[in-house]
């Protein structure tokens, strides 16, 4: 089921947006001194003949066989090429990985070479052009972009992906450790995916492993005629049974992802896609994200019926808003959070502490299908198989919908509907009161460019780190949730460090980096971090 406007000119698009509002300054406190075991240069209009040790003589792609975990390549501002056409394909396998000296505490633990835009968001990126898989396609291992800003010309059969891992080049490829941190990609068939290509369904398979989306915008970006989401994690695959996180996404913001053409399937901000097409047992996290105006469900996790896998998957502090968009479904009902559990395989699936609110009943486009908060569907769960459990005690959910009738079981206000013998477990059915759609609606649809005034995202959606408030009619304030026993639900603004066992280790000193001319510094204010990390 789910394998799966044109772009106004950049420099038009720069001149003809006011960025008024400078990113407010950084205490020397929000921050850590990171030490690069080595630190290269990169440009537009470099060449991989030159040094790449001075800005001067810098490199045109990261592919050198130097490189080691614990290296930091800094991008200069420019228009990138891209994968296509001799560009971003980052196939250089780093060495040495994980580092043992250097980063933010001299012990290394870093798992990445870093590719860092020197300067503000998305002032180093990439305008993508015809159909030919991803603006950045990462084939190797180990590998971290952060600050990038990818725009394709198109969408649809035009159109390009954005940060594609590609896992693709034999049945039994599997890569590892890749993270997209600060990122933007608009306009785009997909924003931030994995790919394997759909080359086997068998274990152990080829697929991506370890991977991490922080922190980044996905605005329009989940367009691929083959149905996609905008962060989309599709059959992924085993590079080691560890225990611990292996995919992680956090802290992202997916707005107005809608696709017209996925009438059939798909169409979500954040999907966890056929994990058990290689037998996956990792554990996945979706916490701390803000989803709003998707053609189908803004989240999505998806069992199909291939092989037996086990994987640990922990949705929380989500917020949810007006999912659905486009979605004819006829007749059949929907969720703004989506569960499509077959029940066959002995899955983990928690839902907690998140929020949604549906504030339209049927799917739009076509007027059909019932809209709920959340969806829980597929066969039923028997012994020692799927368990799903939604909110509970102190960590309810706050689910609302407008439908106002029950299809299959559901709560008593038609808030939420189970499937098949799943519960959907002890939640608040409220409305959240969220602070101000109207201005979310009318203001916040649109491409990002302002992000470019910003050294984060996160701030560019709104939120102050020096003050710790949301500033009026953004983002992140007109989804600040009024009403009574919301406090402590859905979307938290990163503040102090503190304690998060679902945060991954190998994420240690990479979130997010920021080159000040002459020293690193890994800060806060992007993500909420556990303190050492």
């Amino acid at each position: 089921m789910s394998r799966r406007h044109l772009l106004l000119s950049l420099a038009v698009c720069l001149a003809c947006v006011a960025l008024t509002i400078a990113t407010p300054a950084v205490a020397a406190a929000q921050r850590v001194a990171f030490t690069a075991l080595h630190t290269y240069y990169m440009s537009p209009t470099g060449d991989d003949g030159n040094s790449g040790t001075s800005p001067s003589s810098p490199w045109a792609t990261p592919n050198h066989s130097r490189l080691v975990c614990g290296d930091v390549i800094i991008a200069a501002p420019g228009n990138y090429r891209q994968a296509w056409d001799g560009g971003l394909v980052v196939n250089s396998q780093p060495s040495d990985c994980p580092s043992t000296q250097g980063g933010i505490d001299g012990t290394g633990g870093i798992y990445f070479v870093t590719v860092l835009c020197n300067g503000n968001i998305a002032k180093c990126y990439v305008q993508g052009s015809g159909n030919a898989g991803g603006m950045v396609s990462l084939e190797a291992s180990n590998w971290a972009f952060e600050g990038f800003g990818l725009y394709s010309d198109t969408i649809g059969n035009g159109g390009m992906r954005g940060f594609e891992a590609y896992a693709c080049a034999s049945g039994t490829t599997v890569l590892h450790h890749l993270a997209f941190v600060n990122d933007v990609v608009a306009h785009a068939n997909t924003a931030y995916d994995t790919n394997e290509c759909a080359m086997n369904h068998n274990v152990p398979g080829n697929g991506t492993d370890y991977w991490a989306v922080v922190g980044s915008i996905a605005q329009n970006a989940n367009d691929d005629p083959i149905c996609l989401a905008a962060i989309d994690d599709v059959a992924p695959a085993n590079h080691d049974t560890k225990a611990g996180v292996h995919v992680f996404v956090g802290g992202n913001f997916a707005l107005n992802n809608q696709n017209p053409a996925c009438t059939v399937s798909d169409g979500e901000a954040i999907m966890f896609d056929t994990w058990d097409a290689h037998g996956y047992v990792g554990t996945g996290v979706i916490e701390n994200n803000i989803m709003y105006s998707s053609a189908w469900a803004n989240l999505q996790v998806l069992m199909s019926s291939y092989n037996s896998s086990a994987p640990n998957i922990q949705v929380f502090d989500n917020t949810s808003y007006h999912s659905n968009v486009c979605a004819p479904w006829n007749g059949y009902a929907s969720g703004g959070m989506n569960f499509q559990l077959n029940g066959q395989f002995p899955w983990t699936v928690d839902a907690y502490n998140n929020i949604d609110d549906e504030n339209v009943a049927t799917a739009g486009c076509f007027g059909e299908g019932a809209i709920y908060a959340m969806l829980i569907g597929g066969n039923s769960a028997g012994p020692g198989r799927t368990v799903f459990a939604a909110g509970g005690s102190g960590i309810h959910n706050i689910f609302h919908a407008v439908y106002g009738s029950c299809m299959s079981t559901c709560d008593p206000g038609n808030n939420v509907s189970a499937w098949n013998n799943f519960s959907y477990g002890t939640n608040t059915y409220e409305s959240p009161g969220f602070a101000n759609t109207s201005d979310l609606m009318a203001n916040h649809m649109q491409i990002p460019y302002a992000c470019r005034s910003y050294t984060n995202t996160t701030a560019c959606m709104g939120w102050n780190d020096s003050t710790q408030k949301a500033a009026a009619n953004s983002v992140i304030a007109d989804l600040t949730p009024t009403a009574s026993g919301t406090s402590g639900k859905g979307y938290q603004p990163p503040g102090a460090c503190k304690p998060d066992p679902y945060y991954p280790t190998w994420l240690k000193g990479i979130v997010y980096l920021q080159w000040d001319g002459t020293n690193l510094w890994e800060y806060n204010g992007l993500v909420q971090k556990p303190c050492g990390l």
